[in-house]
């Protein structure tokens, strides 16, 4: 189930509130509660109130709260409704929403050479959960494909040999990015973009000339 509202002009997309349970019963105290409505005033109720992510639809009228409940916050209760509000995923600062992730893009006037550890750091100060950009999609490889820049990718082979991009690996699209005679064997151990979109890889010791880094977290 899910009720769609119109809102004022000035809100460019409807506000959606999904089914989160039915004939359940969220027991923790209100934000507020509103006498009688039906499941669309309900929903009215809760954007009008600050801090409003969902609804309960119940015989005492319309329940509003801040935050879904927690499974042992539920209780049986025949002919309630609870419906959460559609949360589009959001970046922190200075990181644009990409397919499914946050990227920062940092340019720099000049190309310096580096290794591959020492870029991590700056990502960290962004965000300490912030790694070098990963892709494993088209519309994140497309983005990054368009900086037209060389730059590290949080790419690295695995303790049985084979590279991966860390923490969420999909080899069925980025593998077929690498650049002919890639991913090279020896002491090759991390990976970057290069400008044209293809992937290369390089040692320990290995610098890239690069003036640009891409750091990525995941969406609140």
């Amino acid at each position: 189930m899910t009720t769609t509202l119109l809102i004022p002009a000035d809100v460019t997309e409807a506000v959606k509130f999904s089914l989160l349970a039915r004939d359940q019963h969220f027991v923790k105290t209100p934000l507020a509660t509103h006498p009688g409505g039906s499941s669309l005033l309900c929903a009215i109720r809760c954007l009008q109130l600050e801090g409003c992510n969902l609804y309960e639809t119940s015989p005492e009228g319309c329940l509003l709260w801040g935050t879904k409940p927690a499974d042992d916050e539920l209780v049986l209760s025949a002919g309630r409704q609870i419906l959460a509000k559609n949360i589009p995923p959001t970046c922190s600062g200075t990181f644009q929403l990409v397919g499914a992730v946050c990227y920062h893009v940092e340019r720099f006037t000049s190309s310096t050479s580096v290794g591959w550890p020492q870029d991590t750091s700056f990502c960290h100060g962004l965000d300490p959960s912030a790694t070098y950009a990963t892709f494993i999609n088209q519309v994140e490889y497309e983005f990054l494909k368009d900086l037209n820049a060389a730059f590290m990718l949080n790419l690295q082979r695995n303790s049985s040999g084979v590279f991966t991009m860390v923490g969420r690996n999909d080899p069925s699209f980025w593998t077929t990015k690498w650049r002919s005679g890639e991913p090279s064997s020896g002491d090759r151990v991390y990976g970057y973009m290069s400008s044209d979109g293809l992937l290369g890889t390089l040692g320990e010791t290995t610098t890239l000339g690069r003036n640009m880094i891409v750091c990525q977290t995941l969406p609140n």
